[in-house]
């Protein structure tokens, strides 16, 4: 009911939501789940909110989610064993030899990314302004929009580090306790085994969080490691 809006009589509804903010003569009854009042009852007011009560997951539905995820981590494990087989298998190399290294190394990547994304903000909202009280209005529009793309990749490649390559990475250290050897199949199985310990810890009430917590930043350590050993090696190898 819009704030110019007058009822001359008795005002009765049932809706999801209502904002009253007009000018009711009579009383105001009703039903509703969420009740605002910014205008003026002359009568009674009468209103039953009724909060939707939030139905818990069942046993169903959270076996569900722990396939899916599951099996996400599991398809992102398989694309890096594929396409990265040196990085993936090094980062589980570092989650069982060097666990303590990893997750210290992960606390700091994470908040080294928040930095960064920070730092890309300031610059791009200084770049901006400089460039508007230069009169270069389409250079500045366009350093926005080159900043919101750098912020969104690099928030997107982080999203994607730690909800499932974290995960696989620690997944394939865990499995290769029980699973030796160097060929993918065995590898795969690793993971696979390991991928699904982790998702089952994540999955433990009230702790799992924080073990899920914990075993994410052990990967992404990992994972850094691994890339930095990398790094360094092609770096020893290129000719003076």
């Amino acid at each position: 009911v819009a704030s110019g809006a007058q009822v001359g009589g008795d005002l009765v509804f049932g809706a999801g939501q209502m904002q009253m903010d007009g000018t009711v003569a009579g009383s105001v009854l009703g039903s509703t789940g969420n009740y605002t009042r910014g205008g003026s009852v002359a009568g009674s007011e009468q209103v039953s909110v009724q909060q939707r009560e939030e139905q818990e997951p069942t046993a169903a539905d959270r076996t569900l989610g722990l396939l899916r995820q599951y099996v996400s981590v599991l398809v992102v494990g398989l694309l890096l064993l594929w396409l990265a087989p040196r990085l993936l298998r090094g980062a589980a190399d570092a989650v069982r030899q060097r666990p303590l290294a990893s997750f210290g190394i992960g606390i700091v990547a994470l908040i080294g990314v928040a930095v960064g994304l920070v730092v890309v903000l300031i610059v791009t909202i200084l770049l901006t302004i400089l460039l508007a009280l230069l009169g270069l209005g389409p250079l500045a529009g366009a350093t926005v929009f080159a900043g919101i793309v750098a912020m969104a990749i690099i928030a997107f490649l982080l999203f994607l580090t730690l909800t499932f390559g974290a995960p696989a990475a620690v997944g394939l250290g865990l499995g290769r306790l029980l699973f030796r050897g160097g060929s993918f199949g065995r590898a795969f199985a690793a993971m696979a085994l390991g991928v699904l310990v982790v998702v089952l810890v994540a999955a433990i009430p009230v702790v799992g969080g924080w073990l899920q917590l914990l075993l994410v930043l052990l990967g992404l350590g990992a994972l850094v490691l691994a890339w930095l050993s990398r790094r360094s090696r092609r770096l020893a190898e290129q000719p003076a």
